[in-house]
């Protein structure tokens, strides 16, 4: 990342459901649930997520998809990456 730069990342609710007719195999579709935006620093960064997003939600228990988006200090996006993670409760 850029010396200034920032993260964001939208999360996802994956639910496991039926999609399409009766008889069909499961499949898991992700709901929208919020933005996650975390300030970072030049080079690889990492941080420890509690549960809360941008807005002071905190996210129920249940497994997540986060869609992470670099931004440099103009707000020109890099590569998106997804990541699955779960909430304990």
């Amino acid at each position: 990342m850029p010396a200034s730069a920032r993260a964001g990342g939208r999360t996802g609710r994956a639910w496991r459901r039926r999609c399409g007719n009766i008889g069909k195999p499961q499949c898991t579709r992700t709901v929208p649930t919020g933005r996650l935006t975390v300030a970072g620093k030049k080079g690889p960064n990492s941080i420890t997520f509690k549960g809360r997003l941008d807005t002071g939600v905190l996210l129920a228990p249940a497994t997540y998809v986060i869609t992470l988006t670099p931004l440099n200090g103009t707000g020109l996006a890099g590569a998106s990456h997804k990541l699955t993670f779960t909430v304990a409760g």
